[in-house]
């Protein structure tokens, strides 16, 4: 706009000193025609007056610098105008160059009018430029005007407006659940390191039950030992009791019978001899049979002492695994403690999954909202494509308005080629008349009726011209408005491309979101897992300790079995007892210790069957602790079978959104290829509104081109019409007046000669301005 407006400033500059260069010219010519007029009144000839003619050293060039002292700008700023000649200084170039060929006054004056006839020229078509940019600047002001006051366009503000909102809410919506999310994240990573020392721990205490159940499994089979150990020496105390009667019987027997034998041998040695002798043989087998039966008490005695060392052994082990059972117990204690910290955790864990479940429901609900939004975008595209089609037809019909008044417009220029000859018999009637001077008026008149005629034709063109610049400038502004009506539907289409695109990249973030929660509470199901394969441990431990409880009652029942085998041994060394009863004596002093050793091992017994009732009564405990834990299992398989049915449920929420998310990219992908295809549309129609511009700009040039040449010819026609009645003044005055035939004579030829120069000049400005309509007829 700023370098248009500097040239309308070069233009008016010129303009005014075009105009003063003009009237000095058109003063200068009226008093040389005034001087011609004296000198052909006082019958002086021009050709024969040497002071006419210019000096040889005179040039046009400085002469002209002077007048204007300003140039005129190139005409390539009006390119559809520019002359065949090309730009001011050719022209003056040229016509030095005719100064020339003939220095004469009078051909100086030639040059100087063609040139103001040039300059002339130049200035109207600069005028009608400048009145039709003004026009194109209103034009422009009214579409700026008008698009303003159209409801659509303030529709479509409104709805960017809103969209703008609702995509800012979203945003601060969708950075608030981020937040919340990245939030429960980091308490996820805390839970899980907890959860991961929680495990290190529990498999710490899981190694240390075991530890403690293989205490109490060889705490037990030594509890047992020592009861099978105890029953054996109550045996065996009967037993011992059992041969020290055996032994005072058989030493009181043995008394007798040597005091009967000494009174027999007393009474009758001779007699007894034999019987003496046999005696003292049974007295020695009984001797050797009592060696060998203090022998066997002495390793009675023996495996008795190794007893009692073995019993202190027993309580000395008794006594660790006291300790060890105290120990067991304080760690049983802290292990019911820790699991109450964990049932306590695992409700916090199912309180989180709960909170987690909502959010979930919470990030399903908006994507709910995300897709009813694109339904709605996909409506308004739907509306945006009916909008484009009634525009579309709107513009084909543009389209054909446009070829209709091409049409007109060849018509139009039919009838000025018919104007064209009709100038070309005008022009050859005006040579008719320089040759037949009486027939001028009949033919003047003749003339004048044709120019009326033609006059009311040229007025019905000009109307019709004008009908059809109205018509296609009203197309004009049709088509430039159905461009920017296209253009903001590109943006648009634009801007709801870059919402749909920031919706795929929210549901990408919920669905990476959805999968990070699918990963937490697969987590949480491989701990609770976890949790029921140490609670199953457990019961098999449980199950394992009833089983050694079995064992022990089956090698209880084995040690019945070997007291009943020692029954019948005891029964053996009663009958032996009673052959051996000269043994009492040592076997007395023996029986004492084994009396002191026996109170000492009923007092270990007793002790040992009260730890046994102890034992019971923990092992009921242990029952009832396992019946406690039974239920929390129950408790806990219930609400994993829950949490599962719940994982289900989200699993299938999961893969319901999915499906959607598929549809909705589907659904993108379809929008994209008809925003694709509406796009190629579009620029196939810009395209074409632009060739149809270019085309209308070039009639439109073409069609002031004429309306220019149209309005010279009329002013040459009018000027003629001047000249003839100035000639037939000057006819009617020689008719009157004789002697100046000769003037006349010699008028009438410079008039002729005036006239070949302006036919001259019109078949030169025909030659100039008639090629450009065949230039346009190819580029149409």
């Amino acid at each position: 706009m700023f370098s248009v407006c500097l040239g309308l400033l070069g233009i008016s500059v010129n303009h005014g000193l075009w105009t003063l260069w003009y009237e000095t010219s058109a003063a200068h010519l009226q008093a040389s025609k005034s001087h011609l007029g004296s000198r052909q009144s006082n019958g002086v000839a021009e050709d024969d007056e040497p002071a006419d003619e210019l000096p040889p050293d005179f040039q046009i060039l400085p002469v002209y610098q002077k007048i204007l002292e300003e140039p005129l700008p190139p005409m390539e700023i009006f390119s559809p105008f520019k002359a065949e000649e090309g730009e001011i200084g050719v022209v003056i170039t040229k016509m030095d160059t005719r100064l020339r060929k003939n220095h004469t006054y009078r051909a100086f004056m030639e040059e100087t009018r063609e040139l103001l006839v040039y300059v002339l020229n130049e200035i109207k078509i600069r005028k009608t430029l400048q009145g039709q940019l003004l026009q194109r600047e209103k034009e422009m002001m009214g579409l700026i005007e008008h698009y303003k006051r159209d409801p659509r366009v303030t529709k479509v503000l409104m709805l960017a407006d809103h969209w703008r909102a609702n995509n800012e809410q979203s945003e601060e919506r969708v950075q608030s659940l981020l937040q919340e999310i990245q939030s429960i994240t980091a308490d996820f990573k805390l839970l899980e390191s907890k959860m991961f020392t929680m495990q290190k721990r529990q498999e710490k205490l899981e190694a240390q039950i075991h530890k403690n159940k293989t205490c109490e499994h060889e705490k037990e089979v030594l509890e047992e030992h020592i009861l099978s150990k105890e029953k054996a020496m109550i045996v065996m105390g009967v037993h011992v009791d059992q041969l020290t009667t055996a032994l005072t019987d058989m030493t009181t027997e043995t008394a007798q019978k040597e005091q009967e034998f000494k009174a027999k041998l007393d009474a009758a040695p001779d007699r007894h001899a034999a019987r003496v002798a046999a005696l003292t043989r049974e007295l020695e087998v009984m001797s050797l049979e009592k060696d060998y039966k203090v022998q066997e008490a002495r390793d009675l005695h023996e495996h008795v002492n190794g007893l009692i060392v073995e019993n202190s052994r027993t309580s000395d082990r008794v006594k660790l695994l006291t300790t060890s059972v105290k120990q067991m117990k304080a760690q049983v204690r802290s292990m019911e403690a820790r699991h109450r910290i964990v049932m306590t955790k695992n409700k916090v864990l199912a309180r989180q999954l709960d909170v987690n479940n909502a959010v979930a429901k919470t990030a399903e609900l908006e994507i709910r909202s995300f897709v009813t939004q694109n339904s709605l975008l996909q409506k308004r595209v739907q509306d945006l494509t009916t909008q484009m089609k009634a525009e579309n037809n709107r513009y084909t019909s543009a389209l054909r308005t446009v070829s209709l008044l091409d049409i007109e417009n060849k018509k139009l220029k039919e009838e000025v080629t018919e104007t064209k000859y009709a100038n070309r018999n005008l022009q050859k009637n005006i040579d008719e008349l320089e040759k037949f001077s009486r027939q001028n008026e009949f033919q003047a008149a003749n003339c004048a009726r044709l120019h009326q005629k033609e006059n009311q034709k040229v007025k019905e063109m000009q109307r019709k011209v004008t009908v059809s610049a109205r018509h296609i400038r009203a197309a004009l502004h049709n088509i430039n408005i159905m461009g920017q009506e296209l253009d903001k539907n590109a943006d648009m289409l634009r801007v709801l491309d870059i919402d749909l695109l920031r919706c795929q990249a929210e549901n990408d973030k919920s669905h990476s979101t959805i999968t990070h929660l699918y990963r937490v509470l697969d987590t949480k199901e491989n701990l609770i897992r976890l949790q029921v394969k140490e609670n199953d441990a457990l019961v098999i431990s449980k199950n394992r300790m009833v089983e050694s409880l079995r064992s022990c009652f089956n090698s209880k029942n084995k040690l019945q079995n070997e007291v009943s085998r020692v029954h019948s041994v005891k029964t053996a060394l009663e009958d032996a007892a009673y052959t051996q009863k000269f043994m009492l004596e040592f076997v007395q002093s023996e029986r004492d210790g084994a009396l002191r050793n026996r109170k000492q091992s009923d007092e270990a017994v007793v002790i040992l069957q009260r730890k046994q009732i102890a034992r019971i009564a923990q092992i009921t405990r242990a029952n009832e602790k396992c019946s406690l834990l039974r239920v929390q299992l129950d408790t806990v398989h219930r609400q994993l079978t829950v949490q599962k049915k719940e994982v289900h449920s989200l699993h299938q929420a999961l893969k319901m959104a999915e499906g959607v998310i598929k549809g909705l990219g589907n659904s993108y992908k379809t929008l994209l290829m008809q925003r694709d295809m509406f796009g190629s549309r579009i620029l196939q129609q810009n395209n074409e509104a632009e060739i149809s511009r270019i085309k209308l700009e070039t009639m439109m040039n073409v069609m002031d081109n004429g309306h220019m040449c149209y309005r010279d010819r009329c002013n040459d026609i009018k000027v003629l019409k001047k000249e003839i009645q100035n000639l037939r003044r000057k006819i009617k005055a020689l008719e009157h007046t004789e002697s100046l035939c000769h003037d006349l004579r010699t008028e009438v030829a410079y008039l002729s000669k005036g006239i070949v120069l302006e036919m001259n000049k019109r078949a030169a400005i025909e030659r100039c301005k008639m090629p450009k309509p065949h230039r346009n007829r190819e580029l149409q």
